[in-house]
């Protein structure tokens, strides 16, 4: 194993990424993403070509990496987390169980050693699961979050986006987390629904009237059933009362405040906002809306870019002290 660098992927559902990484400093030296990498396309491409799923990945995986500016040791590892572990990935690992302790002890891996069709050791993460749900990649990203020595009593780590995740911490492990399909709803809703003509999917989200919709939005979702509040954006098109602009964050405000609002009934500790997308601002307002706004923290950014990176480190270094 080369003890200076390891490739470390992120292997989404929709998107594919990649990074050198300095294993001394955790910094990254190189990177490289590809937007029809992501495992469900792989997976629905593999269906219609044949041969073997995990050969068809591995092929994947090794033309993405022949993309770094310098070539790679033949001795690094590439250690993986996300969907490559799933179903529809490279090889299916079983989910490790909550509690999930922060250090990752509990973390479940599989080493595929180099071989013909890919040229590196790989590490493979899988997820964890609770009775009713379950999670890939988000988990690697909570340990990253978390410096070697951090400590968490009691709190609530939020993951917004196409699924967003809520994880409830108690005494440093995950405890328990809930799945909320929020982007997902708002894409089907706005694009693919009958309210798909009130809106403008491109609003200025910086514009006052528009805040103004989103923070109705939010208000409204607090103590009102979706199915009812969700057909308010038709009649406040043909009503005028919104524009369409206005009319797309007051749907994006209904849908992220009808997650939030979860959180009312939670012990929750101190909210934690973890993402380097333009959701969190609309997620903390959200919050400060409802309510809990002196519980958020935003975590640092730059901590957040780099969180699967800072996670695939803390499995790597278990792995090493367990051989």
């Amino acid at each position: 194993m080369n003890e200076q660098i390891f490739v470390s992927v992120d292997w989404g559902t929709s998107n594919f990424r990649a990074r050198l990484v300095d294993r001394a400093s955790r910094k990254c030296i190189d990177e490289i993403s590809s937007a029809v990498g992501g495992a469900r396309n792989l997976y629905e491409l593999w269906q219609t070509r044949g041969g073997k799923r995990e050969t068809y990945f591995l092929h994947f995986l090794a033309d993405q990496l022949r993309k770094f500016n310098a070539p790679l040791p033949i001795n690094a590892t590439v250690v993986i987390s996300g969907m490559a572990s799933s179903n529809i990935g490279l090889r299916e690992l079983p989910y490790a169980m909550v509690p999930f302790p922060a250090d990752g002890s509990s973390v479940i891996t599989e080493a595929i050693p180099a071989g013909e069709n890919f040229g590196f050791e790989i590490l493979l993460i899988s997820g964890i699961r609770t009775q009713n749900d379950v999670t890939r990649g988000e988990e690697t990203q909570f340990m990253g979050c978390l410096s070697d020595e951090g400590k968490i009593a009691r709190g609530t780590f939020i993951f917004p986006g196409t699924h967003s995740k809520h994880f409830f911490i108690r005494d440093n492990s995950i405890r328990d987390f809930k799945t909320y399909m929020t982007g997902e709803f708002f894409e089907l809703l706005s694009r693919h629904s009958l309210l798909r003509s009130s809106v403008a999917a491109h609003a200025n989200t910086g514009k006052k009237g528009a805040v103004g919709a989103f923070d109705e939005g939010v208000q409204l979702s607090a103590n009102t059933n979706l199915l009812h509040t969700a057909f308010l954006v038709r009649t406040n098109a043909l009503f005028r009362k919104l524009t369409p602009a206005d009319n797309f964050r007051f749907l994006s405000g209904l849908i992220i405040g009808c997650e939030l609002r979860e959180l009312l009934h939670e012990d929750s500790g101190t909210i934690y906002l973890v993402g380097d997308n333009g959701l969190i601002p609309s997620y903390e307002s959200a919050l400060g809306l409802l309510g809990l706004g002196a519980k958020v923290l935003v975590m640092d950014i730059d901590r957040v870019k780099n969180a699967t990176i800072h996670g695939q480190s803390k499995v790597l270094q278990l792995k090493n002290l367990k051989q």
